[in-house]
Parts: structure tokens; C-alpha cells; sequence
């Protein structure tokens, strides 16, 4: 398959009914709901895989988050892979908090190639194709450009853990950010709206400690085509991997980000 050549995505969305699995989820098991929300993959978006390949061609492999769920294994190999996040703002959802997201990034030999990210309650439609550029409902997206911290909104997510030792870490986190003069640190309940809100300028860096690849993979494609930089937070390049990241406008404020973080450790996607 060649690299440019990828599958056509339906655009009809998930029903009210199918997005209702979650409530009644939520209602039936609750020992399932702690702090990371899923339902099942081989429910309403299970479906997903019916999607039709080009002919001849076969795209089929898929990771997506329901599926790790229940067990499958995470492994990016070098075949065309569909990276997808069905609803990310799951507990947002449960809350009819409207900060809700499809994901869905497209991956082939490991490079991600194309990312398309929903802002369901908004309708704001944010794509992005590797040297194509990226855009939100037809208009071009330009990260802010912003170098100096003092001057910067920075994204983060608290992520699934919540065990004295974690969320002390988290917290010192913010609060080094914040003694560092970060103009402020906000919290949204969605990664991938968070950092579509950073390719479009909106905020100016992103970091996050136990995040996914499908978190990930549509997004960073739309952040780079927008002119920003996701990296490791070792300051290295990104791991998709990792469930660890720094995002930003430029890389003189993700290093700056970088450097301030204590690790927190979450594993990686493709060992669990």
C-alpha cells in the first residue's frame, strides 16, 4: 500500500443510541466507571472495523481503546493501522459536561499520516494530513507561536491514576509550572481537544502523564501540520507509545515544559 493511498471514512457519526451505551454502563457496572470510562468494542462502535478497505487493499489493523480494554495488545507494527479513540471525554459525556471527541488517526510503517478529530456538542471538524496541512472546518489551523512561559495557557490532563503517591506528583507538577510563571494551567477533561485547542492557538502547550496512543496519534498529526512540536517528556522525540507527552507551540517552550516535569510512570501501551 502506498503511504498516500488510505481508506474513506463514513461520515455519519455514532447514533444518540450507540453514545447511550455509555450512560447505561455507567448505570448497570458501576465498579467499571473509577476514574477511566469504557464500554464494550464489540457494541456500538465495534462497527468501526466494517469500514470498507480500497480494493485490493487491505487496511484492517486497528487499535483503539475498547479494544485494549478488554485486552487486546497494542502493538504499531509496519502495516496500516487505524490509531481510534471512539469517545474521548467519556466521563465529560456522562456528565453532559460538552467537551466530547471521535478520534481517529491513520498510521503506515510507524509514521502517523493523517489524524480527524470530532468536536461532537461544538460540530468543529479538525483534520490534518502529514504536508498537507491542517484545519478546523475548512479554516487553516497556526499554532501561536508563543516562547515565553509567562506569557503561555498550558493543557494538561490528571490521567487514570489516583493513589496518594500519583496525584502528589501531579500536583507538584502544576505547581512548578505555575512558580515557573506559566500564565496559567487549565484542565478540560479531553486530550484531544486540548490539543486541538493548541494547534489552533487557543493555548500554547500541552503535557501529560498516562495518556494513550489513541489519545495521541490524530492529534499529533494536526499539531505538526499547524506548526507546533510533540515530543517526549524527556525532551526527546515522541514515543507513541509511552502514554507520556509534551506538546507546544514551539520548542523553545516544550523544552522549557519538559524540564520542569517530574516523571510520573504509567507503563507503556504496547507491554500491557
Amino acid at each position: 500500500m502506498h503511504r498516500t493511498d488510505v481508506c474513506s471514512v463514513p461520515a455519519q457519526g455514532p447514533t444518540l443510541s450507540e453514545l447511550g451505551t455509555v450512560q447505561t454502563c455507567a448505570e448497570h457496572c458501576p465498579e467499571c466507571f473509577r476514574s477511566g470510562l469504557f464500554f464494550d468494542p464489540e457494541n456500538a462502535f465495534g462497527r468501526c472495523k466494517q469500514w470498507p478497505a480500497p480494493q485490493g487493499r487491505a487496511c484492517r489493523r486497528f487499535i483503539a481503546e475498547e479494544a485494549a480494554a478488554s485486552g487486546a495488545k497494542c502493538v504499531l507494527t509496519h502495516n496500516p493501522t487505524w490509531i481510534i479513540d471512539p469517545i474521548d471525554g467519556t466521563c465529560n459525556f456522562v456528565h453532559r459536561f460538552p467537551t466530547v471527541a471521535v478520534s481517529i488517526g491513520f498510521a503506515v510503517r510507524q509514521e502517523l499520516e493523517f489524524g480527524v478529530i470530532y468536536h461532537c456538542t461544538e460540530e468543529r471538524l479538525y483534520t490534518g494530513r502529514r504536508g498537507r496541512g491542517a484545519f478546523c472546518n475548512g479554516q487553516r489551523l497556526r499554532v501561536s507561536g508563543e516562547t515565553d512561559l509567562s506569557k503561555a495557557l498550558v493543557l494538561t490532563e490528571i490521567g487514570p491514576k489516583r493513589d496518594p503517591a500519583t496525584l502528589k506528583l501531579f500536583l507538584s507538577n502544576m505547581e512548578r509550572l505555575l512558580h515557573a510563571k506559566a500564565h496559567g494551567v487549565r484542565v478540560i477533561g479531553s486530550s484531544t481537544l486540548a490539543l486541538c485547542h493548541l494547534a489552533s492557538g487557543a493555548a500554547d502547550a500541552y503535557y501529560q502523564f498516562g495518556l494513550h496512543c489513541w489519545d495521541l496519534a490524530a492529534a499529533t498529526v494536526i499539531i505538526r501540520e499547524a506548526g507546533g512540536i510533540v515530543i517526549d517528556t524527556s525532551g526527546g522525540p515522541l514515543d507513541l507509545m509511552a502514554c507520556r507527552v509534551v506538546a507546544a507551540s514551539t520548542r523553545e517552550m516544550a523544552m522549557l515544559i519538559a524540564q520542569a516535569l517530574q516523571t510520573i510512570n504509567y507503563g507503556r501501551d504496547d507491554e500491557k
